[in-house]
């Protein structure tokens, strides 16, 4: 315990060995959470987590840089701030972009930006907390999911694609799903497959339990009066 104990205090010093650390743990953290989301599938995934905590570790250490090596009478903490602020814009982005007009990705973009502050605390030499709050955060992402939607067990998600001469019936397939007690996660308009004239096209994400048949699911959707034809994805979530 010594041993470890002298070692982080070592590593609090701004030196190279120091920097290295910083930036190696805020890209091992970072992949933590990153992979999480890009399982499943979301817009910021393995790669965007580890450029937000590197990049918001590398704004930390250069503030502490130009304080200490430079010095130069600035205030350290407005780089941090300014990182915060920027991070922001990028979670907006993760809300507004997936899935067309659809808003999604609230999880995701909380993550990002708690992924930024990770990463600050990691550049300021705050390791226990970034990775108490790492931990926290993954658990959060990857296990309160299951709470969620009154306690019932969603194990299958997928994208089903449907293209339909009367817009109106889009409402008759939201309904269906909704009746069956699944969960319609996202709704987004997109490019039809054929040439039919006033066709129009929606992509759904749903999710639904374990033991419903996907392929029933489907067949009832083209069941459905004035759908034209519907496609359907899906994966196990997990």
């Amino acid at each position: 315990m010594t041993y470890i104990t002298n070692f982080i205090e070592s590593m609090r010093e701004f030196t190279f060995a120091s920097i290295a650390f910083r930036l190696v743990l805020a890209t091992v953290l970072s992949a933590l959470m990153g992979s999480e989301r890009g399982r499943r599938g979301r817009a910021a995934g393995l790669r965007t987590h580890i450029l937000v905590c590197v990049g918001s570790a590398m704004a930390a250490m250069t503030g502490i840089y130009i304080v200490q090596d430079l010095q130069m009478s600035v205030d350290a903490s407005r780089i941090a701030a300014q990182v915060i602020s920027g991070i922001g814009f990028l979670g907006a982005g993760t809300i507004l972009v997936k899935n067309g007009s659809t808003i999604t990705g609230l999880t995701t973009a909380a993550c990002v930006w708690a992924t930024g502050a990770i990463g600050l605390a990691i550049g300021y030499g705050f390791y226990e907390a970034a990775v108490i709050a790492t931990v926290i955060t993954y658990l959060t992402i990857k296990l309160l999911s299951n709470f969620e939607h009154k306690g019932v067990t969603y194990g299958k998600e997928f994208s089903l694609y449907v293209e339909f001469t009367d817009a109106s019936k889009l409402n008759d397939t939201v309904f269906l799903f909704k009746e069956k007690g699944y969960i319609v996660d996202s709704i987004a308009l997109s490019p039809t497959k054929t040439n039919l004239t006033n066709a129009i096209a929606a992509s759904l994400t749903v999710k639904v339990k374990k033991k419903e048949n996907v392929q029933q699911i489907l067949e009832e959707v083209n069941q459905i009066d004035n759908v034209n034809f519907a496609l359907i994805n899906y994966s196990i979530v997990v």
